[in-house]
């Protein structure tokens, strides 16, 4: 009789056993390479978000103006305040751009007419759960009604930190500075430079720094102060901001002289 060709049991068995060895192996490794690939998109997506917060923070930073406002309340707020708990920071800025000049060559009189809006915008950064959030008021001097626009920017930011550097060249985290010491210079209304210090989640900490480059916010080409010029006979007229005066209006007759 011929013996009959074939496998034994364990030779199926090591044969079992080495294709499921290759196989955890191999799910393993493609596990192992979707979780990395996930990784890599939070990150990424992470990093583009942070980019997009250092713009906006570039941007804001440093074109801040001393251009102080009124709350709902009526209270005066400085340009630059740290003192609203709610908020991080408080500033106002210019920069934004009027949407009425840029529609101006597409608006037909037909159309409705779109509404002239200041340049400077009032901006606010608060951190709650977490969250980063920018607020800004469509007015300066708000109402009690005036509600802000919120953005959120970024989640899982662990601290935020700023620190202003005052016209003595020190680091204070607190804006404005109520008074000065014996021997040191007078508070001004804007530091000279910004420090912001933040962690958005596993990317570590970010730092960055912001020189303040304008005190005083452009006035269509004249003086923010208010200051105007009188006929021989006639009336001298302060200058304003965009249709609202920065420091009051000024005019009357001084036979020539300037009124300021």
């Amino acid at each position: 009789m011929k013996r009959a060709s074939g496998f034994t049991l364990i030779e199926v068995l090591i044969a079992i056993t080495i294709t499921a060895l290759l196989g955890t192996g191999a799910f393993t490794l493609l596990n192992q390479s979707l979780r990395n690939k996930a990784v890599l998109e939070e990150k990424s997506a992470m990093l583009e978000q942070v980019q997009k917060i250092d713009r906006l923070l570039a941007a804001d930073f440093s074109q801040v103006v001393d251009r102080p406002v009124r709350d709902g309340y009526g209270m005066r707020l400085p340009s630059l305040t740290t003192a609203n708990t709610a908020n991080l920071v408080e500033l106002t800025r210019t920069g934004w751009r009027d949407a009425a000049t840029l529609l101006q060559e597409l608006v037909t009189e037909d159309d409705q007419a779109i509404p002239r809006r200041s340049s400077l915008q009032r901006i606010a950064y608060r951190l709650e759960d977490e969250v980063l959030y920018r607020d800004y008021w469509r007015v300066l001097d708000r109402a009690q009604d005036t509600q802000p626009v919120t953005l959120k920017l970024l989640t899982g930011v662990r601290q935020f930190k700023i620190r202003f550097l005052d016209s003595s060249n020190n680091w204070t985290e607190e804006w404005p500075v109520l008074s000065a010491g014996v021997g040191e210079a007078p508070p001004s209304a804007l530091p000279k430079g910004v420090e912001i210090v933040y962690e958005p989640g596993t990317l570590g900490e970010v730092r960055r720094v912001f020189p303040i480059a304008s005190e005083v916010p452009p006035v269509n080409g004249r003086s923010a102060n208010g200051g105007g010029t009188g006929g021989l006979n006639g009336n001298g007229n302060g200058g304003d901001l965009n249709g609202g005066n920065l420091n009051g209006d000024a005019s009357g007759e001084l036979n020539g002289g300037a009124v300021q």
